[in-house]
């Protein structure tokens, strides 16, 4: 099993948990000694512009980089170079907590979520309510209006055509009684006997 040395892990006595933030920290480190070699802390305007592009770069971020941000923001406050309110936060990308942002919202939303199924407004209740007792009607209405249409459908088909065969039946009759008659009046006999007529002879 390999061991490491925990002494390799502090850098500018901050203690990292892990060799590759430490060696960030270093790297950072070397860029501040590269940064002070050539600030002019007589020129505010200077040390301003090399505030903001760190932050706006996201040049540092251990707090070995943070603390040398700390002590030029404090040089631009001391020296009226800058007002607070003028001056971009530090950025921090430390977790103190042991939670995440996103699991604490995601916590907080599941709790809002339950609290609201918890609590189902009356009104909504009675507007679901309405609108089932509404739609059932529409489609009783809907079922009465198919049933006693005088057009044939699904469910009254059957009625439909013999009706209409029964009335086409009827006419028929009447109209051959009506032939039947004229032709008596007329003294007409038929060309073709009833198979009746033909049978007896």
């Amino acid at each position: 099993m390999m061991t490491t040395d925990r002494a390799e892990w502090v850098v500018e006595g901050y203690r990292f948990t892990s060799m590759e933030d430490a060696d960030l920290a270093r790297l950072e480190l070397e860029k501040i000694k590269a940064l002070e070699s050539r600030m002019d802390y007589h020129n505010g305007e200077m040390v301003l512009s090399v505030y903001n592009r760190a932050i706006m770069n996201r040049t540092f971020q251990t707090p070995v980089g943070c603390q040398y941000l700390l002590k030029l923001r404090s040089y631009l406050l001391e020296t009226g170079a800058a007002r607070e309110g003028e001056l971009r936060p530090i950025p921090f990308q430390a977790q103190f907590t042991g939670k995440t942002r996103r699991q604490e919202t995601y916590r907080k939303a599941s709790a809002e979520q339950k609290e609201k199924e918890r609590t189902v407004p009356m009104w909504s209740f009675c507007i679901s309510v309405a609108i089932n007792v509404i739609l059932a009607v529409l489609v009783s209405v809907m079922f009465m209006i198919t049933l006693y249409s005088d057009n044939p459908n699904i469910l009254n088909y059957k009625t439909q055509i013999v009706n209409e065969y029964a009335s086409w039946e009827q006419e028929l009759r009447a109209r051959e009684r009506e032939v039947s008659g004229r032709e008596r009046e007329l003294g007409i006999t038929p060309e073709y006997p009833n198979r009746a007529q033909e049978e007896d002879e």
